[in-house]
C-alpha cells in the first residue's frame, strides 16, 4: 500500500470501513477513536458491536447470519449488506453509533452519523460473489470534533489535499466516490457533497474512461499504482477540463481484494490549450510547407539542411530524405560562395535580407537561376542557431526577361537608326535629369532650339517608336546607348 495514500485515508476526518460478508470490519481508520475505539480492538469483530439497539431493529444479528430467512431491519442491511453499486449505493443513511463504554459508566453515549456505502465482488459486477461492505461514515451530532480532526489533517496535508489546485478523491472499486477534496469546487465547481454517491467514470470524457474502466473492472492485472493519466473531467458548467491522474489501489495488508481507489488529479487544462494551440499551429505550418508553391529549407548554424519541403526537393531533383545534413556550399557555383557568405554575414547581423538572385547546383549536375530570401533563426541569447531560407525557381522567368531584352534590343537596332542626331540629343539632356514638358524652355537653350521645334522632335520620336511613354522611349534608348555608364 503506498504509504502516503495510506496515511492519507488514515487521517481523514471521515470513518472509512470495510466490512466483509459476515459482517466482521476488516479495516478502519483513524478516525474510530471519534467514537472511543481504536481500529486494532474491533478489526474481527461483528459491526453490531458498535450499532445502536434502536438500528438493530431488535433484530438478532447474530441469528440473521445464521438462519437468512430471519428479517432484518433496512437500516443494518445497507450499513453492512449494501449490494448496490454505482449511483444506486447507499448514501446518508442515518444511523446511531454506540460509543465505547468507559470503565464505571453507567450511561452509553451514542453518535448520530450518516453513512455512505457500496457493496464489493470479486468479478465487478452483481453477479460475482459478494465479499464484503466499504463505506464512510460521517458523524453529524458533533460537527466540532470532525472540525478539530480537519484541523489536524490540515496541518499535515493542506496544501495537497484541501487549499492546493490538486482534486483528490477516494472511490469504491467500481468508481463510486466515497469522498472528494474540497478543492473540487474550485477545480470543478461542485461541492464534495454533490459529488459523493455519483461514480466518478459517468464524469470522465468517454475517450478517456477505458484506463479508469480497466483499473476498477481489472485491478489484479495492475500494480501499485497508475499515473500520469489524461482525462477530461465534466465541470458544473458543463466544460471539460483536463487533469493529470494517478490511480492508487488501496488494499488490506495480505488481503488481494481492492478496499478502494485514491485518485490524485492535477488541474494541466491550461497546458493541454496550450500544447493544443502548438499542434493546430504545427499543423498549419506544416499544411503551409506541403502546399507552398516556394522551396522552403531550414539550415542549421553550421549550414547545413535539418529540413527541406517537397517543393524544395523537386527543385533539387532529388527526395527530402537525400537532401537532409547538406551544406550550403554543395548547392551553390563556387563564383558565387563570396556572395552568398557576404549575405549570411548581413542575416547575422540584422536578421533577415532582401531577396537575392543566385544558381543553384542540382544533385544530377544542372544547374538553375532561383530567387532566395533568408532569415536567421536565434535564440534567447542572441545567439544563430540556424537559418530559415525560402527559394523559388525563375527559370522561366530568366528566359522571359531574356527574350524581352532580346526583342528590345531588335527593336532598338531598328528604330535608332531613324532618330536623327537631334532627337537623339533631346532624348540624351532628358535622361540626364531635365523634365519633359516642364523644363522645355532650358531644353530649348541647352540644344538652341525653339520650344515649337522640340514638340515637332517629341512628336516624331513618339511617332518612331510607336508609343507615347517619352520616359519609356528614353530609358530604352539609355540602355541602347550606354548612356549610365557615364554616370559611373
Amino acid at each position: 500500500m503506498n504509504d502516503f495514500y495510506q496515511n492519507l485515508i488514515w487521517s481523514l476526518p471521515d470513518i472509512v470501513y470495510q466490512i466483509d460478508a459476515e459482517g466482521r470490519f476488516v479495516y478502519l481508520n483513524d478516525s474510530i477513536q471519534k467514537i472511543g475505539y481504536t481500529p486494532e480492538e474491533l478489526i474481527g469483530r461483528h459491526f453490531g458491536s458498535i450499532i445502536a439497539p434502536r438500528d438493530q431493529n431488535t433484530v438478532n444479528i447474530l441469528a440473521y447470519l445464521t438462519n437468512p430467512q430471519e428479517p432484518l431491519g433496512q437500516t443494518v442491511m445497507n450499513f453492512f449488506n449494501e449490494r448496490r453499486t454505482g449511483k444506486r449505493m447507499t448514501r446518508r443513511l442515518q444511523v446511531l453509533l454506540k460509543c465505547k463504554q468507559e470503565s464505571g459508566a453507567t450511561i452509553v453515549e451514542f453518535r448520530d452519523c450518516e453513512v455512505y456505502a457500496t457493496g464489493m465482488y470479486e468479478t465487478r459486477s452483481r453477479g460475482g460473489k459478494f465479499i464484503g461492505t466499504v463505506g464512510i461514515i460521517r458523524e453529524t451530532s458533533d460537527y466540532t470534533l470532525s472540525e478539530k480532526t480537519l484541523e489536524r489533517i490540515e496541518r499535515y496535508y493542506r496544501l495537497l489535499v484541501e487549499n492546493s489546485s490538486e482534486l483528490i478523491t477516494i472511490t469504491a472499486h467500481d468508481g463510486s466516490i466515497l469522498y472528494v477534496s474540497k478543492s473540487s469546487e474550485k477545480n470543478l465547481g461542485f461541492e464534495p457533497f454533490d459529488l459523493i454517491g455519483d461514480n466518478i467514470v459517468d464524469m470522465i470524457h468517454r475517450d478517456d474512461a477505458y484506463p479508469l474502466k480497466r483499473a476498477f473492472l481489472e485491478e489484479s492485472d495492475i500494480g501499485e499504482s497508475i499515473g500520469n493519466l489524461e482525462l477530461r473531467i465534466l465541470t458544473r458548467e458543463k466544460r471539460w477540463k483536463y487533469f493529470n491522474t494517478s490511480v492508487t489501489p488501496i488494499r488490506e495488508e495480505g488481503q488481494k481484494n481492492v478496499m478502494c481507489y485514491v485518485l490524485h488529479c492535477t488541474d494541466i487544462t491550461k497546458r493541454k490549450e496550450i500544447e493544443d494551440a502548438l499542434l493546430k499551429r504545427e499543423r498549419m505550418y506544416k499544411l503551409l510547407l506541403h502546399t507552398s508553391p516556394d522551396a522552403v529549407a531550414l539550415f542549421d548554424n553550421e549550414g547545413d539542411i535539418i529540413m527541406i519541403n517537397e517543393k524544395g526537393a523537386s527543385i533539387m531533383g532529388t527526395t527530402q530524405l537525400d537532401l537532409i545534413g547538406t551544406g550550403y556550399a554543395d548547392l551553390i557555383l563556387e563564383e558565387e560562395t563570396k556572395m552568398i557568405n557576404g549575405i549570411i554575414e548581413v542575416v547575422i547581423n540584422k536578421g533577415i535580407t532582401t531577396e537575392f538572385q543566385f544558381t543553384l547546383k542540382r544533385t544530377d549536375g544542372n544547374t538553375l537561376p532561383v530567387e532566395a530570401g533568408i532569415s536567421s533563426i536565434k535564440n534567447r541569447k542572441g545567439e544563430v542557431e540556424g537559418y530559415l531560407t525560402v527559394f523559388r525557381d525563375i527559370t522561366k522567368r530568366t528566359k522571359a526577361e531574356n527574350e524581352r531584352r532580346r526583342l528590345e534590343e531588335e527593336l532598338l537596332s531598328v528604330i535608332i537608326g531613324r532618330l536623327s542626331d537631334r532627337e537623339i540629343e533631346l532624348l540624351h539632356i532628358i535622361h540626364r535629369g531635365h523634365r519633359w514638358p516642364e523644363q522645355k524652355r532650358e531644353i530649348g537653350k541647352i540644344m538652341d532650339a525653339l520650344p515649337g521645334t522640340l514638340d515637332q522632335f517629341i512628336t516624331r520620336i513618339k511617332k518612331k517608336k510607336g508609343m507615347n511613354d517619352i520616359g519609356k522611349i528614353t530609358r530604352i534608348s539609355a540602355q541602347h546607348f550606354k548612356w549610365d555608364g557615364e554616370n559611373l
